[in-house]
C-alpha cells in the first residue's frame, strides 16, 4: 500500500505514476469556470487562483494524502489547519465574495481545528465520525488530543468558494481539538509546537504536519 503527498510531492513511500481517468474528470469538473459580463455593474468575484494572498495561505495551511493499493485509490485526504493566519484569509476572502464581514468557522477561533475533504472509494467507509471505521489524533509535542468535534459538513457549494478540493465524490468534516488555537504574535508562534494530525483506519495511518512559525 502506498501513502503520498500529492501537494508537495514528498512521499512516505516510493511513488509511481498513474494515469487513472476517474480523477482527471473529478479534478476537471473541480477547476473554477471563467466568469465574463459585458455590463460594467456586474463585477466577478475572484476565484481561489485569482485571489492570489489566499490561494498562497490555504496551499501553505493545507495538507493532501492519496492512499493507493494495486494502482488504486482507496482515500484522498485533504486536511487545512485552520490557523490565525488561514482564518484572517478565509475571512478576507468572505468579505470580498460577499460584503459581510461576519466570520466563518468561527469554531475554530478558541481551538484547534482542520477543514477536511474526504474522497474515499468504498461509500461503507466515508464517514469519518464512525469511530469503529477512523481515529483521528492530534499530537502537539508530548501531548496528545482526541477531537471535540467531528462535523459533517453540507452544503457543498457554499465550501467549494474557499477549498478548491471539494467536488461531486468529496464529504467534508470540521474537526476540533480542546487545544487552544494559535495566535498571530510572534512570541506565540515560537512557543507552540509542530502539529501532527494523525488519521487511520483499518487499511492505513496517515500522518500530516504543521508548523504555526512557518505558515
Amino acid at each position: 500500500m502506498l501513502i503520498r503527498n500529492s501537494i508537495n510531492q514528498k512521499p512516505m513511500a516510493a511513488t509511481r505514476l498513474r494515469s487513472r481517468l476517474s480523477f482527471a474528470i473529478l479534478l476537471g469538473l473541480s477547476l473554477s469556470s471563467c466568469l465574463t459580463s459585458l455590463d460594467e455593474e456586474v463585477e466577478i468575484n475572484p476565484s481561489i487562483a485569482e485571489d492570489i494572498r489566499y490561494d498562497d495561505v490555504y496551499h501553505e495551511a493545507t495538507n493532501q494524502y492519496e492512499v493507493i493499493e494495486n494502482f488504486e485509490t482507496k482515500y484522498v485526504i485533504h486536511a487545512t489547519h485552520l490557523s490565525a493566519d488561514f482564518r484572517q484569509a478565509i475571512a478576507d476572502r468572505h468579505k470580498t465574495l460577499f460584503e459581510d464581514p461576519t466570520p466563518i468557522l468561527s469554531e475554530a477561533s478558541a481551538k484547534t481545528g482542520f477543514f477536511i475533504s474526504l474522497y474515499v472509494a468504498n461509500d461503507e467507509r466515508e464517514d469519518l465520525r464512525d469511530q469503529n471505521l477512523w481515529n483521528i489524533i492530534l499530537k502537539e509535542g508530548d501531548q496528545s488530543y482526541s477531537p471535540v468535534l467531528v462535523k459533517k459538513l453540507s452544503r457543498k457549494e457554499r465550501w467549494k468558494a474557499y477549498f478548491p478540493a471539494v467536488n461531486l465524490w468529496t464529504q467534508e468534516y470540521l474537526v476540533i481539538f480542546d487545544s487552544p488555537a494559535g495566535g498571530s504574535s510572534t512570541q506565540q508562534l515560537v512557543n507552540q509546537s509542530a502539529k501532527v494530525l494523525l488519521i487511520t483506519n483499518p487499511d492505513a495511518k496517515v500522518r500530516m504536519s504543521w508548523n504555526d512559525a512557518q505558515e
